[in-house]
């Protein structure tokens, strides 16, 4: 979204934007079934404000790389070897992260500038972005990801500003379906469901269409930032299994649509529910111009 974020009432602001890699990841949660576990983890993330890059988006590919290794260290991974960010592609090394932990909490942020010489002689360098982050991490058993029960597609690669979306999801068995945008701002936008659509329950063989193709004068668009020539962002999906104990959540209730909430809190609310298992798909994508501006409700 902008920086103004208002979803819903006459406006649904998501954020979008970015270039397309379309990363699948799946798993599967519940406390009770997966026998998780949560490690306490600090780690510094660092970005080089080159090019094009603002400062807001040098401090979001520091956030990026650092909630990574957050995930790396917490499950003995090794996802990417880059010590410094110095291009936009950061977001998909956090993506992979998803298939084995998700940052439950995040006590601390702390913040660093300093400067990184440039191996010319003629250039006296660039600003270095540094975050110290502290947080929990709560750490899956792959034996509960299930990425082949979903999948999900995006109506184009590349956005302009101002463009509409369409993202095409299908599952293989019943399940209930949240849709939710990463921002380039390093936030969380629940998206699905909203007040304009309520039902989430995707039935396996009948694909859903979010805006649901009957709701007539509602349209997700893509906005760029102010400021900003180019918006790297994704769309999170999560399916989680019809059954006696999801058919009892009031899924429009878990998050306000349009919304930002933080990062962890919203992972540690999904993790926290009565499902087996869950699906789990991202897209990343890119929106590049001006103003932006989400779902709108003519």
């Amino acid at each position: 979204m902008a920086d103004s974020r208002h979803i819903f009432n006459s406006h649904l602001s998501m954020h979008p934007s970015s270039m397309l890699i379309v990363l699948l990841v799946s798993l599967f949660v519940f406390p009770a079934y997966a026998q998780d576990q949560v490690k306490q983890v600090t780690t510094v993330g660092k970005a080089v404000i080159s090019g094009n890059m603002t400062y807001d988006q040098a401090k979001g590919q520091a956030l990026n790389q650092a909630r990574a290794l957050a995930v790396e260290e917490a499950a003995g991974v090794n996802i990417n070897n880059v010590s410094i960010i110095q291009d936009s592609l950061m977001l998909t090394d956090l993506v992979k992260t998803f298939s084995y932990g998700y940052l439950v909490n995040e006590t601390s942020k702390i913040w660093r500038g300093s400067w990184v010489k440039d191996s010319s002689d003629n250039n006296p360098g660039y600003p270095l972005i540094e975050v110290s982050l502290t947080g929990s991490v709560k750490v899956l058993p792959k034996s509960f990801f299930r990425n082949y029960l979903l999948s999900v597609a995006l109506n184009k690669q590349t956005f302009s500003d101002g463009d509409n979306v369409q993202i095409s999801i299908k599952t293989r068995e019943d399940m209930y379906v949240v849709v939710a945008n990463y921002t380039s701002k390093n936030s969380i936008v629940p998206v699905f469901p909203s007040p304009y659509d309520k039902s989430n329950l995707v039935k396996a063989g009948y694909p859903l269409t979010i805006p649901k193709q009957s709701k007539s004068g509602v349209t997700l668009t893509v906005n760029n930032y102010n400021g900003h020539n180019e918006d790297i962002e994704a769309f999170l999906v999560f399916a989680f299994p019809k059954t006696p104990e999801t058919d009892k959540i009031t899924w429009t209730s878990l998050f306000e649509a349009g919304e930002e909430i933080n990062y962890a809190t919203y992972f540690n609310t999904l993790l926290d529910l009565p499902a087996p298992s869950v699906a789990q798909q991202t897209v990343v994508y890119r929106v590049v111009n001006n103003d932006r501006q989400f779902i709108n409700a003519d």
